[in-house]
């Protein structure tokens, strides 16, 4: 059943954290409609993911179309329920933080918003090519700070380990004793492009000794960073995408 419109709301473009208003069109089920109500003109495009905020909840939509200022948003999921969950495998350090510690602030320590730039030269007096051999080396340079941070948060040989994963916790096999409600920092790599390094903590909610000294445990992320949340968001859409394209390739590849 579709709900009238008329009704003001608030979004945001992931993983930005600036709100614009937005007027509601119409809403059912599955599809939202918006008409954006800034001034400012907005790089919105379509598959990009955006965050309405309306009914005392948040909720994350991808974009399947924009024309004159009208976004034509597919509804994921909203924060009143539970995150949707993928597996994959890639390195995560977890050691159990004391109850004396201070925790470190939740943070993307690389990799996140890192791309070659597309940037018109200046003006007259720069050469186009000497231009472009600066842009390289600024590229260059980027990487090679990425590639330090990774090192210095210890994730160059961190363990690849299988996971399950949502932007409410995360779950995995940890060797180290741990019980319920003793809270864990967690080091991860998020296989993106480039990897997206987090730091973040998980509050113990689930545990199960399996042997050999190892625990399955499962974790809620606690006083997470709005910006790190959405960096899992993103991923886990991706993750998710990629899963269904190759069941749908495995399927026809089985007719």
């Amino acid at each position: 059943m579709t709900s009238p419109g008329g009704e003001i709301i608030l979004f945001r473009i992931i993983p930005a954290a600036t709100q614009y208003n937005a007027t509601l069109i119409s809403r059912d089920k599955d599809y939202i409609v918006i008409q954006s109500q800034t001034d400012v003109p907005l790089d919105i495009r379509k598959g990009q993911h955006i965050a309405i905020s309306c009914d005392d909840s948040e909720c994350y939509t991808e974009v399947l179309g924009i024309e004159s200022g009208i976004l034509r948003l597919k509804k994921m999921w909203t924060e009143t329920r539970e995150y949707f969950r993928v597996d994959d495998v890639f390195p995560v350090i977890a050691r159990k933080v004391p109850g004396t510690d201070t925790y470190r602030k939740s943070t993307i320590f690389c990799g996140y918003g890192i791309e070659i730039p597309d940037m018109e030269v200046p003006d007259d007096t720069i050469h186009p090519q000497l231009w472009k051999v600066l842009i390289d080396v600024n590229t260059k340079l980027g990487l090679i700070l990425e590639m330090m941070r990774v090192e210095r948060e210890g994730m160059k040989e961190a363990e690849s380990k299988q996971v399950n994963i949502s932007a409410s916790g995360i779950r995995f096999i940890i060797q180290e004793k741990i019980a319920i409600d003793d809270v864990l920092e967690i080091r991860m790599l998020l296989p993106a492009n480039p990897p997206v390094g987090i730091l973040t903590h998980g509050k113990v909610v689930k545990m199960q000794e399996t042997g050999n000294g190892e625990y399955d445990v499962g974790l809620s992320f606690v006083d997470i960073d709005e910006e790190v949340r959405d960096a899992i968001i993103q991923y886990t859409l991706k993750r998710q995408r990629e899963i269904i394209r190759k069941q749908r390739q495995q399927r026809g590849t089985n007719v």
